[in-house]
């Protein structure tokens, strides 16, 4: 049994996000990580939110599109279990980010993949919910096996990540390696 506690704070009026959507992808991601008990906020926000927290709370002065707080006492991992801990985190997405970051991807590609805004949202969810639960991207091998489980997580929703569709069938990757920290911030 699951006793999750999903919170959404939507301050924000560049993507239509679906946050039943973004309420069952976070609970998908804690109970495919071993999670039965958590209180996990997300905050669907801009640049100016955002923007400023990456500044302060890993000093890097850019826009980014996520990061993630762990707020209990961090017991419990991917590869240690959960029992009896109850996960507290909070999820902070840059809408505006996945807006630009869609935007640029049509204007380069033609593959005819199909892949918006509001499905970018849900990645960046996805990847901060794994950093909540323990998951690093902070290596070449950390970072597929995160880029797998977002695969995963969001094919549960029918939704094939572009890196993930081109790696099949040839989209050009964005380029865009965004750094990673322990607030957790950016997909790398």
């Amino acid at each position: 049994m699951h006793e999750f506690l999903i919170e959404i704070a939507d301050r924000q009026s560049h993507v239509a996000v679906d946050h039943a959507d973004v309420r069952g992808l976070v609970a998908r991601t804690l109970a495919d990580a071993g999670v039965t008990r958590a209180e996990i906020s997300v905050a669907l926000v801009d640049h100016a939110v955002l923007r400023p927290l990456n500044v302060r709370d890993l000093g890097h002065d850019y826009e980014t599109d996520v990061l993630s707080y762990r707020l209990d006492e961090g017991g419990g991992s991917p590869a240690g279990g959960f029992d009896g801990v109850t996960v507290e985190g909070e999820v902070v997405v840059d809408c505006e980010t996945a807006a630009e970051t869609v935007r640029d991807w049509a204007a380069a590609d033609a593959s005819g993949i199909a892949w918006n805004a509001a499905a970018e949202v849900l990645l960046y969810v996805t990847h901060g919910v794994l950093h909540v639960v323990g998951y690093d991207d902070a290596t070449e091998k950390e970072r597929t096996t995160m880029r797998t489980r977002e695969a995963a997580l969001l094919g549960t929703l029918g939704l094939t990540p572009p890196e993930i569709a081109s790696a099949a069938g040839g989209v050009a990757d964005d380029g865009d390696d965004d750094e990673a920290g322990s607030a957790a911030g950016g997909r790398q």
